[in-house]
């Protein structure tokens, strides 16, 4: 037994422990704070102090909506507490004035006191860790039909960036470049030819995709259909005769509806939720101070402690609200760690594979 290299293993043990608290605290992590979602601009009518309070307050209802999964905080009753209070729970705020004479009210709300004050009113959180949304739309006016594209949802769709900015909801679209009309066209998104829209969305990696077609049914009216693809398969519907913008804002909302129910975490932390995983490709220790400020914030997770080390594998002890299936699915979301056979071809674990919710030891690895 060679005594020098767990003398070694033992002194980066000890090293890992006493430094990781330390180094995880001196800054966040990117991609994986989620800030943004505490934060919201809303248009108000002056500087008084009446536009500051109903500023702040519709502000709030914003930052509530998209942390708890509902459309209407204040409709809520769980939340009323949390809702009389969000004066109190701004870190900053500013208003400010637009080239024609408008003005709008920024504020950011503190982050640990929102998810705090929503787990005491037994709401459940859904938290930083979003899907990444891969959006094809098709629509339909007359004699002219498009899909709408990474360049121009912007300005072809506000109501539709609005409301998901309002949800919290991550949106991609794809680009349509020669690769992807190779793949797919107008006639593929409203034909439901949806192998190939699942085809063409590989190279975009996405947590989900959501296929839309609208049509203008006369004037101003618009009809529209969904279909809404994850992992676990697939749910449609239809959305009613809308007003313009309202089919699309309606189908982001019914996104957003549908993600909350599967993703939000309920708070309740019980015995049998601390899960024991394995992390393999730590080389330095840089790379256990990022996977281990990475756990930790996780919406999940309740608290971290490293059990063991050997090589380049980390065990971890994590206690998370709502079991394993919250944390692997928070795992899932993020883009640090990605879930490998323990065993692998190899012997060494390289093998990728589909989470298995009976594995006795969940492994992961960190990405390139």
């Amino acid at each position: 037994m060679n005594c020098s290299i767990f003398a070694r293993r033992g002194a980066l043990f000890l090293i890992i422990l006493l430094w990781i608290p330390f180094l995880a605290s001196l800054a966040a992590e990117p991609g994986v704070s989620g800030d943004a979602l505490y934060e919201a601009r809303v248009e108000v009518p002056d500087r008084s102090d009446a536009s500051r309070q109903a500023g702040i307050r519709e502000a709030g209802l914003r930052v509530l909506s998209r942390v708890t999964g509902f459309r209407d905080p204040k409709d809520h009753p769980p939340l009323e507490p949390v809702v009389d209070e969000l004066e109190q729970l701004v870190e900053r705020f500013r208003i400010e004035s637009g080239d024609n004479g408008e003005f709008s009210l920024w504020a950011r709300f503190d982050p640990d006191s929102i998810d705090r004050r929503v787990r005491e009113q037994g709401v459940p959180l859904w938290g930083r860790e979003r899907p990444r949304v891969l959006v094809w739309l098709a629509r339909r006016d007359g004699g002219d039909r498009d899909l709408l594209t990474e360049g121009d949802v912007g300005r072809e769709a506000p109501a539709l960036v609005q409301a998901a900015n309002d949800r919290g909801l991550p949106l991609l679209f794809p680009i349509m470049d020669l690769e992807d009309r190779r793949t797919v066209d107008f006639a593929d998104v409203w034909g439901g030819f949806d192998d190939r829209i699942l085809e063409a969305s590989g190279r975009y990696s996405p947590n989900a995709i959501l296929i839309g077609r609208v049509e203008n049914v006369g004037g101003d009216l618009w009809r529209s259909r969904w279909a809404l693809y994850q992992p676990d398969g697939v749910t449609r519907w239809q959305g009613g005769v809308s007003l313009g913008d309202e089919a699309l804002e309606d189908g982001v909302h019914e996104l957003a509806d549908r993600l909350a129910r599967r993703f939000a975490v309920d708070g309740d932390i019980g015995s049998d939720d601390e899960i024991r995983l394995r992390i393999r490709g730590l080389a330095e220790l840089e790379d256990y101070v990022r996977v281990e400020r990475h756990l930790q914030g996780l919406t999940p997770v309740e608290r971290v402690r490293l059990e063991s080390l050997e090589e380049d594998t980390a065990v971890f002890r994590i206690h998370a609200r709502g079991g394993r299936q919250s944390l692997e699915q928070a795992i899932e979301l993020g883009d640090r760690l990605v879930r490998i056979d323990p065993t692998g071809v190899d012997g060494r674990g390289d093998a990728m594979v589909e989470l298995r919710p009976g594995d006795a030891l969940p492994t992961y690895r960190v990405r390139p």
